[in-house]
């Protein structure tokens, strides 16, 4: 009934809100926005918002941190940031089996409780698809070579590994290669020692 009236007194403006255009009743005061801002700047000017809201409800100041990241943006103290996805190189695949072989290894209890913590190696030919994975203790060179040679008969020429791999095997030394070839049991017998196939 009270907005009829204050329509028909006042037409559309009566319709309104009144507090349109005015801090909100539950509004920081301007004399907190200050020392909140100033104590980011004495203490917490390397954190984030998230950060510096967490570490200001600690010492008593509690802000949301939001409102927080706002007040920053608005006082020159702090820039948006986008989030960007990080950039993966394409490129095309080999042409030929065995060319490229891409390893990568999975550390996780995988028998649960009835083995040890294990790794996963697993390689990918980078041509065809096809993969062949091998439990091992760890994710060694000797784990590699024992893959390469199962796949293929023979050690290869191009090898890559995950980006956060333990071996960082950016290009195989064929000398220690080989020497982890034939200290296998199983693999002692005929080893390539004219280097790689194609």
């Amino acid at each position: 009934m009270r907005q009829l009236i204050r329509y028909l007194e006042e037409g559309d403006q009566g319709l309104i809100h009144r507090g349109r255009g005015r801090d909100g009743n539950r509004g920081y005061s301007e004399e907190f926005k200050k020392k909140v801002i100033a104590r980011y700047q004495e203490r917490y000017s390397d954190f984030g918002p998230t950060l510096a809201a967490k570490k200001l409800e600690e010492e008593g100041c509690r802000v949301n941190p939001e409102t927080l990241r706002l007040w920053l943006i608005k006082a020159g103290i702090w820039q948006r940031r986008r989030k960007r996805a990080t950039h993966r190189s394409w490129r095309e695949r080999r042409a030929h089996f065995g060319e490229l072989l891409q390893l990568d290894g999975s550390h996780h209890p995988w028998f649960v409780e009835r083995g040890e913590k294990c790794c996963l190696m697993n390689l990918v030919d980078d041509a065809t698809g096809t993969t062949l994975s091998l439990f091992a203790k760890e994710e060694t060179t000797e784990a590699a070579m024992l893959l390469l040679w199962t796949i293929t008969g023979s050690l290869r020429r191009s090898m890559l590994t995950g980006r956060m791999s333990t071996s960082r095997m950016k290009s195989i030394n064929w000398k220690r290669a080989r020497k982890a070839v034939t200290t296998i049991p199983s693999l002692a017998g005929p080893v390539n020692n004219s280097g790689p196939e194609f």
